[in-house]
């Protein structure tokens, strides 16, 4: 059975300070955070809208560098469009679907731990060693309505997608 509940995601440490830094400052910095929050950005990176550079994987690279950043079991919150089929919209955004999503979520060595969508929390099934919670072959109905937003979408609708779960990564490395 899947553990889903109106709950939060695991609390952070009392201790934990907010901090908001550059992307040079971020390759400089020697520190490791406990949360990095990234939200509607990671669909973006590699595809040149923003002046970056053309990379067909830099939405991977750019989570990876930031699983580089946490502590070991330190929690990554990504928020990316997800809906049915994979789609990359121009220099726009991509949106993840069963192919190119498990990719996203296990860079840089990231667990799933959970995920957050329409005020529901769903984590891992009790007593599950390994759960994945972007694989379309274990997914419950209720995982992919979470995860997908129960949207299927015809080819070529980069506009109308409305979906952002929150998935909650965690370090490999257990604290």
């Amino acid at each position: 059975p899947v553990n889903h509940t109106r709950a939060s995601p695991p609390a952070m440490p009392p201790e934990a300070r907010v901090r908001t830094l550059a992307h040079p400052d971020l390759i400089r910095n020697p520190v490791r955070f406990d949360l990095i929050v990234s939200f509607s950005g990671t669909e973006h990176d590699g595809l040149t809208r923003y002046g970056d550079p053309f990379h067909p994987d830099g939405d991977l690279f750019a989570v990876e560098e930031m699983a580089l950043l946490l502590r070991p079991g330190g929690l990554l919150l990504l928020g990316v469009p997800a809906a049915t089929p994979d789609e990359v919209c121009g220099a726009y955004h991509r949106i993840y679907g069963p192919a190119r999503l498990p990719r996203l979520l296990s860079a840089g060595g990231l667990r799933c731990v959970g995920v957050a969508s329409h005020g529901v929390w769903i984590g891992r099934p009790a007593g599950a060693e390994e759960w994945d919670c972007a694989d379309p072959r274990r997914m419950t109905s209720e995982m992919r309505t979470a995860v997908y937003g129960g949207s299927r979408r015809s080819s070529h609708s980069c506009n109308k997608w409305r979906h952002q779960p929150i998935f909650v990564l965690q370090h490999a490395r257990a604290a």
